[in-house]
Parts: C-alpha cells; structure tokens; sequence
C-alpha cells in the first residue's frame, strides 16, 4: 500500500513538474510569436535570423507538445492506479463477505443439527 502511494505522490509531482514546464515553454513562445507579429511590419532585415528563430520556435512548440504528451501518460498512469486500488478493495470486500457467509452457514448448520 505504501508502495502505490509514494508512486502515485511521484506521478503527482511529476505531473505538476511537467505542467509547469509546459505552461513556462507556452508562454514563452506565444509572448516571442506576438512579439515577431508586432515586429512584422518593420523593414525585413535579417531574413536568414528570423527564418531560423522561426524554426527555433517550431522546434519550441514542438517540446511543448511533447511535454503535453508525456503529461496525458502521467495522467493516464494515475487513472490505471486508481483502477488497481478499487480492484484491490473490491477483491478485499468479497473475501470478507465470503467468510462471513461461511461463519454464517455453519452456526446454521450447527444450530440444525442440534435441534
């Protein structure tokens, strides 16, 4: 039980982690697009710099997106987590339910075969 719950306070802080990676990389690129957007209307100089800081921010989104990625396996991996613990109560449950149904059965058996 310990086990499951320092791996899922793992994947939490991984999660939040990789969240705020994601969320630090966003802002950054959308702030340099809307800078370039702006700066557009300036003279094209350096149109070899720019087409590279274009490429950059591509490759920027691109990690973006595979931070985006990895956090879905995160959360993925907390909900199969979460199924093997209700599993695990459930099978639990119904031990208990079965020996209770068994003590039960054999004070009726015991109080029949007394009468």
């Amino acid at each position: 039980m310990k086990v499951k719950q320092m791996k899922n306070q793992e994947l939490k802080g991984e999660k939040q982690m990789i969240q705020d990676k994601t969320e630090g990389k966003k802002q950054m690129v959308e702030s340099e697009l809307n800078e370039r957007k702006r700066n557009k209307t300036k003279i094209n100089k350096g149109r070899v710099n720019e087409m590279n800081e274009v490429k950059l921010n591509e490759v920027k989104l691109n990690e973006v997106k595979l931070n985006e990625v990895k956090l879905n396996e995160v959360k993925l991996n907390e909900v199969k987590l979460r199924k093997l613990h209700e599993q695990g109560v459930t099978l639990v449950a119904l031990v208990v339910t079965i020996i209770i149904m068994l003590i039960l059965a054999g004070v009726a058996l015991n109080l029949a075969i007394r009468r």
